[in-house]
């Protein structure tokens, strides 16, 4: 049969709990604070912002290449009323 744990030993248990938080806080902000993971924080943002610029750039060229292509499309080609599935463009 189960037996309910007297006051004093959850009272122990909560502070047991309680060091073991406080002292993973510390190294946490620790480890958040040294040189090395800000190093690799920094270096992180900026590979981002080189992704994000390069998806830019690519769009920008996506756009310019369909501006491009749609100057050897025919008129009645665009929309819906256009070609079909299956047919063949002719240039």
């Amino acid at each position: 049969m189960l037996q309910a744990r007297p006051f004093e030993e959850m009272f122990f248990i909560c502070i047991l709990c309680t060091l073991f938080l406080s002292r993973c806080r510390g190294k946490s902000v620790k480890f958040l604070e040294s040189n090395p993971f800000q190093i690799v924080l920094c270096v992180l943002v900026l590979v981002d912002a080189g992704v994000v610029i390069a998806e830019i750039l690519l769009d920008l060229h996506a756009i310019r290449g369909e501006n491009r292509v749609s100057k050897f499309i025919p008129k009645s080609h665009w929309g819906t009323g256009g070609m079909k599935w299956g047919d063949t463009p002719n240039f």
